[in-house]
């Protein structure tokens, strides 16, 4: 129920940074051509959303199982040796995914005060998803990791 309402979240969340991505590139085209008067941040902040949106479909295809995987030979073993398997891939993911929040929350430190080239916007606001989705993500795996075992018994 919780990891539902999770889901839920992001995705509304996904939905409406498409929204306001597609709203400002709109907003963005009609005043270059139209009005003959570009915004130059709308480029720029359209390019920071389309990251988040990135990130949270990163966590929305974890959830749903889209990511590309080659299961052809998984497919062949026992079923408790695929349990096992996937397993190890979850928990080498759950490593991955903690030695990139490592770093990112490093790299919000480092660059996150600097502003964005075209507007008094400071890059922490845009890159701090990255340590968020790597929660997220990490909390999908556990999620499947805990299904994947509790099917079992």
């Amino acid at each position: 129920m919780l990891m539902r309402l999770l889901d839920r979240l992001v995705a509304l969340i996904s939905a409406l940074l498409v929204a306001g991505t597609t709203v400002l590139t709109c907003v963005s085209v009609f005043m270059r051509y139209v009005v003959n008067s570009s915004l130059p941040w709308a480029i720029e902040i359209s390019g920071f959303l389309l990251v988040w949106i990135s990130f949270f479909g990163a966590y929305l295809a974890f959830r749903q199982r889209q990511h590309l995987g080659v299961d052809i030979l998984i497919d062949k073993l026992p079923e408790r040796l695929q349990r096992i398997w996937y397993s190890v891939i979850d928990a080498a993911l759950i490593v991955l995914f903690a030695v990139i929040f490592i770093h990112s929350l490093r790299w919000v430190r480092v660059v996150g005060g600097r502003e964005i080239a075209t507007a008094p916007i400071e890059r922490g606001v845009f890159i701090v998803i990255i340590p968020i989705a790597c929660v997220l993500c990490a909390i999908a795996v556990i999620a499947d990791l805990f299904k994947r075992w509790k099917e079992r018994t």
